[in-house]
């Protein structure tokens, strides 16, 4: 740990800057203990696998300013309503305190804050991302909980690797996956990439896995990416927008992103609460408009691909979806953006979780 004088100030702030917020800790304080939660509500409900959240200082924070979701009648969580940031959570669940959720919170000094426990691992069927996370970054093993810390089953740590497999050369599967938020709000399909085809000799759509059509996907620690989320690592599936289908009527809804944004500003109701916010030029973030869960990315040089939030894809094989997506499990994209701070820790921690994590999977093959 390597915090820097006396007092060290938390600060967490939303995408487009309209909210921020400091508390001064003497550091003694730090590090932080963060909490996760691997429950599907949670996973819906910011578009990523895990909801990471930890008691912010001040219990005071006047939150009146951000849009309140009730996510349940135990908790709130409050975001930007400019940008979607999800930011804080408050109710009985969090003690009546407020909590941050970590991905708000600036990736400054060194030792500020680590990951502490797993909780409703349960709800993720295939271990979700709490495979690369069972340790902290000085390598203690992280309890996992069935469901809440306490009153459930604690996990062993191999679970569930004596029934898991590496699906890298299964073909993709099933032919529609729902994709949705936590609200309901924005209801869709996507379809498969095992109809993508392309001529001999032609390199295929950047956004499939030639070896078995299922659509790439990566691990983003970016700034802009986790600020929005509220989650210090986001996971992107990269696909095809024209397979993006309505589940009412079972039809194709757009063919390039440029259908796709007309499609929200006119407020197509095949399309719900998908609002878009434009957070740098050529590139647009869509989330609800009521949960505020991310849903996709685009980029205006990218016409034929979007980019879907893993979290919001209800698959049968688990979070990860393994059956249709092909992740690439030996980078975290844009790591640079966590040099310097406690974050480059995590990402450490992270990387050396999945290369153990993968190391044991083929050896039991």
């Amino acid at each position: 740990m390597t915090l820097s004088g006396e007092y060290i100030t938390l600060r967490a702030r939303c995408h487009c800057e309209a909210y921020e917020l400091t508390a001064i800790l003497p550091s003694s304080s730090f590090p932080l203990t963060a909490f996760c939660c691997h429950c599907t509500s949670c996973r819906h409900n910011l578009g990523t696998l895990a909801f990471t959240c930890v008691e912010w200082p001040d219990a005071e924070i006047d939150l009146s300013k951000l849009r309140r979701y009730v996510f349940s009648p135990n908790v709130d969580i409050f975001s930007c309503q400019t940008c979607s940031s999800q930011l804080f959570c408050l109710g009985s669940t969090t003690g009546n305190k407020p909590h941050v959720l970590t991905g708000a919170i600036q990736n400054t000094e060194k030792g500020l804050l680590r990951y502490g426990e797993h909780i409703f691992v349960g709800d993720a069927v295939d271990g979700g991302c709490s495979m690369w996370l069972r340790r902290d970054v000085d390598g203690r093993v992280l309890k996992r909980s069935v469901a809440r810390t306490g009153t459930s089953e604690e996990l062993p740590f191999a679970w569930p690797e004596a029934k898991a497999r590496d699906a890298s050369e299964d073909r993709a599967s099933p032919e529609f996956t729902p994709l949705w938020c936590r609200c309901k709000g924005v209801n869709l399909l996507l379809k498969s990439g095992s109809d993508v085809t392309w001529d001999l000799g032609e390199k295929p759509p950047r956004y499939i896995d030639p070896r078995n059509k299922k659509y790439v996907t990566h691990i983003d620690a970016c700034n802009s990416c986790r600020t929005i989320t509220g989650s210090d690592l986001v996971y992107w599936a990269f696909a095809g927008v024209d397979h993006l289908y309505d589940p009412s009527r079972g039809n194709r809804l757009f063919s390039t992103i440029t259908d796709l944004e007309e499609a929200v500003d006119r407020g197509d109701k095949r399309i719900g609460t998908l609002q878009r916010y434009n957070s740098s030029p050529g590139v647009n973030r869509y989330s609800c408009a009521f949960c505020a869960a991310t849903i996709f990315y685009t980029q205006q040089d990218l016409p034929q691909q979007v980019d879907i939030a893993v979290g919001v894809l209800d698959h049968p094989s688990g979070p990860r979806a393994e059956g249709l997506l092909s992740w690439a499990y030996n980078e975290i994209h844009w790591i640079s953006d966590t040099r310097g701070g406690w974050r480059e820790s995590l990402c450490m921690a992270a990387l050396d979780g999945i290369k153990e994590w993968r190391s044991n999977l083929l050896q039991e093959e």
